[in-house]
């Protein structure tokens, strides 16, 4: 046995003796670190490429968070080996690592359920920036960004709103993008005295020369109620999303003035008030 060997057993053997890991230990201990500290940087080099291969939607900040997740929690798991390692108990790392992972749950509840709905928002891809979407029952806008916690919306009214990607989930997403096109609903009402079927060719036709609406889904026009002011008529035409506004706003400007060019009236309420004089 060489002097070197003796000296190393010598050190072990103190080690051990006051209570230390042995030489080994050691050793294995900081292998399990350097090879935790390589697969963590590789692992969050892979996680980046794999992100840019795909058509996920998503910013750089969020892309940033997941690289951060993967980085330490690979190099906290190497740790926690290595401690194993110098003979820390398994049950008494996995107890402390409950107890961590206990009262980060209970004070991040409200985070954590919006960190999950973003990553489920991001993978089966419910909306993505860009589109117009109506949610928590009237909140309605064009996506701007999906944040790590939240979803950014830009009104009609040139004003952003932030809603919580989890609240977001618990409710009813309405994607006016999904499927490139939108309804444009408009409602017309005319008098009893008035030529329906004329009326009917008048909104047909100009729904007809309108170089938004779309051929397909063909748009349609008909009654749909005989209330107490008159005929009630829902012109239904279908255009792009991003056209949607333009196309509700130039029907109902032409077909207001080509009724009025056919001597078609749209009623109006009117009230009659008799006053009393006394006698």
């Amino acid at each position: 046995m060489s002097q070197f060997e003796e000296l190393v057993k010598t050190i072990d053997a103190s080690l051990v003796g006051i209570g230390f890991p042995s030489v080994m230990d050691i050793i294995w201990a900081l292998i399990i670190i350097v090879a935790g500290h390589w697969l963590a940087r590789r692992s969050r080099g892979w996680f980046r490429v794999a992100v840019e291969k795909t058509n996920v939607h998503s910013n750089k900040k969020l892309v940033r968070t997941g690289e951060s997740l993967i980085y330490y929690g690979i190099l906290i798991l190497a740790v926690s080996l290595s401690l194993v390692a110098l003979g820390l108990p398994l049950y008494s790392l996995v107890s402390i690592f409950a107890l961590i992972i206990i009262v980060i749950a209970i004070a991040l509840q409200t985070s954590l359920n919006n960190f999950a709905a973003t990553i489920i928002f991001l993978t089966f891809q419910t909306f993505k920036p860009g589109d117009w979407i109506d949610v928590l029952d009237g909140t309605y806008g064009q996506v701007k960004e999906i944040q790590m916690f939240g979803t950014v919306i830009v009104t009609q009214e040139r004003s952003t709103v932030t809603v919580p990607n989890g609240a977001v989930l618990t409710g009813n997403i309405v994607n006016y993008s999904d499927l490139g096109y939108r309804r444009v609903d408009i409602y017309v009402t005319i008098t009893y005295q008035d030529d329906l079927l004329k009326a009917k060719r008048i909104m047909e036709q100009v729904i007809a020369e309108n170089e938004n609406v779309l051929s397909e889904p063909e748009a349609v026009v008909g009654v749909t109620f005989l209330g107490d002011k008159g005929v009630d008529f829902s012109l239904r035409p279908f255009a792009p999303v991003e056209k949607y506004w333009d196309t509700k706003f130039q029907i109902t400007e032409q077909v207001k003035l080509r009724l009025n060019e056919a001597g078609i009236t749209i009623p109006v309420i009117q009230q009659d008030v008799h006053v009393i004089q006394p006698s």
